[in-house]
């Protein structure tokens, strides 16, 4: 499924559970993992690579940040960071905060940086595991190590998973 033709409005999202101090509400769309290309066409970079904040090199869940700022699915993105916030007060998710406060702590997907210039939506991705992130070459479609790839001067078309959201520390957002 593309990006473009998921229906947020079927996203169902499960109530809070709390563990290891952050609060989680897993999503699903259609009683399956809520899963899409981002597009079928455009190719994206990811100009930081993937990385954790502290420089880990024995992490296996890495941040990885991927340039959208011409991408013609810019105002879907945006689109998606509305959803998010109309979703928890939807669903009355957070007890005891008003809208205003939901819509005031939300930590959006999108991030823009003045300094680069650039809208890069925020994902994670696990190197290892069993819900390793799979990568292949194109155009020959064979599939190829992380620890092969620079992906900072990679192009990708990724496949998106909209795990749910998380709450911690005075700040929510989506889990991609």
């Amino acid at each position: 499924m593309y990006f473009s033709q998921v229906d947020f409005s079927a996203v169902a999202l499960s109530p809070l559970q709390t563990n290891k101090g952050v609060k989680t509400a897993n999503a699903s769309l259609g009683g399956g993992p809520c899963e899409f290309l981002l597009h079928p066409e455009e190719w994206f970079s990811c100009p930081f690579g993937a990385s954790t904040f502290d420089k880990d090199p024995h992490a296996t869940r890495l941040t990885c940040e991927v340039d959208v700022t011409s991408s013609s699915v810019l105002p879907a993105l945006q689109a998606l960071d509305q959803w998010a916030i109309r979703a928890v007060v939807g669903h009355s998710l957070f007890e005891g905060m008003s809208a205003e406060d939901v819509a005031r702590t939300y930590h959006p997907c999108l991030q823009t940086s003045e300094k680069y210039s650039t809208i890069r939506v925020r994902t994670k991705l696990n190197i290892a595991g069993l819900h390793a992130c799979k990568f292949f070459k194109h155009p020959e479609r064979t599939p190829i190590e992380f620890k092969e790839l620079d992906l900072r001067t990679c192009q990708i078309r990724p496949v998106i998973q909209l795990k749910g959201i998380w709450k911690q520390s005075g700040q929510w957002g989506l889990s991609l």
